[in-house]
């Protein structure tokens, strides 16, 4: 993850809340700094591209992205073979976001394009209805 950080010091009555800004809104990153506090903010810097090897040997549920609270993961691009047949889904912990793909042996399937969000901070999620090998990479983004 880049990591963006900045130096932030409290004169006087102390600090409350410091805001970072992203394209959804504001969000508390800091609460409570004491009166004469120094020290180091540091922040998920949002847009930067994210790459996931996958690979998935058993049906059920593969995390392929850990979620980060306060964004959403956005998938950019992806390609997936299967080695046997099987069906693919993508879910954001539980809830299916597409699905089920049909994939014949050694057949395929490919994204270029945004094509699905995560909800905020849950894990991006492949889900397969056979035990067999997928591989494949995934891009995405935290938005």
């Amino acid at each position: 993850m880049t990591i963006t950080n900045g130096q932030i010091y409290s004169r006087g009555s102390g600090i409350q809340n410091v805001y970072a800004r992203n394209s959804r809104g504001s969000k508390v990153v800091a609460s409570g700094i004491p009166t004469k506090q120094m020290g180091d903010i540091y922040t998920a810097d949002e847009g930067g591209r994210y790459f996931v090897r996958i690979f998935a040997t058993t049906s059920g549920n593969t995390t392929l992205a850990t979620g980060v609270a306060g964004y959403q993961i956005e998938v950019q691009s992806y390609t997936i073979v299967a080695s046997g047949a099987t069906g693919v889904s993508f879910l954001s912990n539980t809830t299916t976001l597409t699905g089920p793909h049909a994939i014949a042996a050694n057949g395929s399937i490919a994204s270029n394009a945004p094509s699905m969000r995560a909800n905020d901070g849950e894990n991006l999620i492949i889900n397969l209805t056979a035990a067999t090998t997928v591989t494949g990479n995934l891009t995405y983004r935290l938005v």
